[in-house]
């Protein structure tokens, strides 16, 4: 489509009929003039004059043209291919990644303070009567409008600072995208200043599920080149424990990125555990891939522990740490239930023998038509056994305690025919079919799944003992039952289904001594520890929590007085209230810096919270220009290099191409297209006569 930008030069087009009203108007009228011969026209052939006519016509043809183009050229016609008309207002939605990334040390200065530079050189292209949106992609709840007050945007970006948190580019484009497809301005324009990395699927998601209909803008895209930074990422971690207790090693699961186009050689992954190293490995990675590191630490002391992953400085170092807390009790709360007293005797025993410095086993007895009398919040862990006779109100109070946290060992005492049908199948997803027992001289053998991590200690067993069980009820598993020990051509023997919060094991076998001589067996302490250790880990969660997002902290023993001191990593202190509690947590507000948050009631240490960037789009692929515009419809994506001139690049996009040079040097090949044809056709005069 045509458009011109001088539009009111097209005035004066009626100039290129100049040599046509010069040619007629220059017109003689034919005389009579007599002569005495006419042997001197006798030459002058009819091929002549038509020479003549056509030389007269070209000249005529050529100045009405060299008018027509200069009139044109001071009007300055564009052209765009995409059918938009130049010129016009502008709807602009500058979007900053002022998140951790923007921390980046580059050879041109730091990411975020190149980014700020070219936002402020950019509003001198927006006049009177634009609106723009300056929009930072670590506020994705950001719902603010286009605005005509230029100023006041602008001071947007004078004014922030990059922040320590993941930024979130697609939520940002979406908005802009929404506010330009009502725009009526002819220029709908989106700057971009982001390196790329991030993930376009919740852009495309939306765009399918709200089926909008093509906007026909420019995205700018403003790109820091950072492909060959050297930078490698703390990307995620995890406990690859289940089990937290003291005197075992706490190994930590860290996965390591290279961001590098090369390979980063003997790259140091420390472990700092309260403060000190106490861990470190070197790994090797490969260009663009991550490897997984698993570094551990015995624990001897319980109570609260912080500590974080670490590696050495490179040109990022907003994403080289990440930080963990976990609380040891310095006695596990163990609840026995059974309805005949001996039942976990035998149990007891073996839990009593195997605290071999001290006792970190608190053990409580209760029937089980006591549940509703007692205090469950002073219980990490129950071993219940379940009678013949079933009772929906301690059923029920089981079942509440797995759904607030906490962990349940079920085995039977005898038969449970009695039990409704659905009750076991919800509860551990198996269907009972009856008691079954062996012969006089018969037995099942009992044998574990090793990747269960009950049994993670068989790792380091040559073998596992013959373990016999001499009654167990026949079952059917479901899909959610999860196996984690069987009998050997008899079926499922232990099966854990996960709750809403806590975790419930359980058994199709009695653990009465009279069922089975695993308490004859050294299985059975390892065995009992690690069960009390993996169902107790569960009822205090170990939580990550990201900077820019609202905590919600439980503590495991949850305060009574106010007020609360929350002390952050900078030393800063704030206070929290218990005006914030709901269910047994702490509102602790957003956090936006990262590392090791304390709280305490006056001097006593209540809890310590770990904060960590969201360092996940560290690991991410630049997202490509055609991507950008496979998931905004209708855009154009024109990409410019950070630091190279932005003006000539957004001026030509919205007037299109211009063909005034064009027309320029066309009139300037015609004049001298005119000058040829003058000549075409004259003889040089002969010489004059000596």
């Amino acid at each position: 489509m045509f458009s011109f930008l001088n539009p009111l030069f097209l005035f004066f087009l009626p100039l290129s009929a100049l040599p046509f009203l010069i040619h007629f108007l220059n017109r003689r009228r034919s005389q009579t003039v007599l002569f005495s011969s006419l042997v001197f026209l006798k030459g002058l052939e009819k091929t002549r004059l038509r020479k003549i006519q056509l030389k007269q016509w070209l000249l005529l043809l050529v100045r009405t043209l060299v008018f027509l183009f200069s009139v044109l050229a001071f009007a300055r016609p564009s052209w765009h291919p995409e059918g938009r008309a130049g010129g016009g207002r502008t709807s602009a939605v500058l979007v900053f990644d002022d998140g951790y990334r923007a921390g980046q040390l580059t050879k041109d200065g730091v990411v975020w303070e190149r980014y700020r530079a070219g936002g402020e050189k950019l509003f001198e292209l927006f006049r009177n009567g634009d609106e723009v949106l300056v929009r930072f992609a670590s506020l994705p709840e950001d719902q603010s409008g286009l605005s005509h007050d230029l100023t006041v945007e602008q001071e947007k970006v004078f004014k922030k600072e990059a922040v320590s948190i993941a930024s979130s580019e697609p939520a940002a484009l979406l908005q802009a995208h929404q506010l330009l497809s009502v725009s009526h301005n002819p220029n709908r324009e989106i700057y971009l200043f982001s390196d790329g990395r991030f993930s376009l699927s919740s852009v495309e998601r939306a765009m399918e599920r709200r089926s909008v209909s093509p906007t026909q803008a420019t995205l700018f895209w403003l790109s820091p080149e950072l492909e060959d930074g050297d930078n490698r990422a703390l990307v995620s971690f995890r406990f690859a424990d289940p089990v937290l207790a003291v005197g075992l090693p706490i190994r930590v699961e860290a996965e390591v990125f290279n961001q590098r186009k090369s390979t980063a050689a003997s790259v140091l992954v420390s472990l700092y555990l309260d403060g000190k190293k106490v861990s470190q490995q070197a790994v090797d990675l490969a260009a663009g891939k991550s490897k997984k590191v698993l570094l551990a630490a015995p624990v001897f002391a319980s109570g609260w522990h912080g500590g974080h992953l670490e590696l050495p400085d490179d040109d990022l170092p907003a994403d080289n740490r990440l930080y963990f807390s976990f609380y040891l009790r310095p006695k596990l709360r163990l609840l026995l239930a059974s309805d005949s007293p001996s039942y976990w005797s035998a149990a007891e025993l073996v839990l009593a023998a195997g605290q071999k410095s001290g006792s970190w086993l608190e053990i409580q007895k209760a029937r089980l038509s006591e549940f509703s009398r007692l205090d469950w919040s002073k219980i990490d862990a129950a071993f219940v056994a379940l009678p013949a006779s079933f009772d929906y109100g301690w059923w029920e109070r089981i079942l509440r305690f797995v759904g607030g946290g906490g962990g349940v060992f079920l085995t039977p005492e005898g038969d449970l025919r009695k039990y409704p049908p659905d009750v076991i199948k919800e509860a551990a997803g198996l269907r009972l079919e009856g008691l079954t027992a062996s012969g006089p001289s018969e037995f099942f053998s009992f044998w574990p799944e090793g990747a269960h991590p009950i049994f993670s200690f068989l790792a380091r067993e040559n073998r596992v003992p013959l373990l016999k069980f001499y009654s167990h009820h026949k079952s059917r598993a479901g899909p959610e039952a999860v196996l984690a020990a069987r009998f050997l051509k008899a079926g499922a023997a232990l099966v854990e289904r996960r709750g809403k919060a806590g975790r419930l094991i359980f058994s199709t076998a009695s653990f009465d001594r009279a069922n089975t001589d695993l308490y004859f067996h050294a299985f059975a302490v390892p065995f009992f520890f690690r069960t009390v250790q993996y169902l107790a880990s569960f009822s205090a969660p170990v939580e990550d929590f990201k900077t820019g997002g609202r905590v919600s902290f439980s503590p495991p023993d949850f305060p009574k007085k106010v007020p609360l001191r929350l002390v952050g990593p900078d030393g800063s202190a704030g206070g929290v209230g218990l005006a914030g509690r709901r269910e047994g947590y702490l509102d602790l507000g957003v956090l936006t810096q990262p590392g090791v948050y304390r709280l305490y009631q006056d001097t006593s240490l209540v809890g310590i919270i770990a904060v960590n960037v969201d360092t996940k789009s560290s690991s991410f692929s630049p997202v490509e220009a055609g991507q950008l515009e496979k998931a905004l419809p209708g855009f154009k994506v024109v990409e410019i290099p950070l630091g190279d001139q932005i003006e000539p690049v957004v001026r030509q996009s919205r007037s299109g191409r211009e063909l005034w040079k064009l027309l320029v040097f066309a009139v300037l090949g015609l004049l001298g297209l005119e000058m040829a044809v003058v000549r075409w056709g004259e003889k040089p005069a002969p010489p004059l006569p000596a």
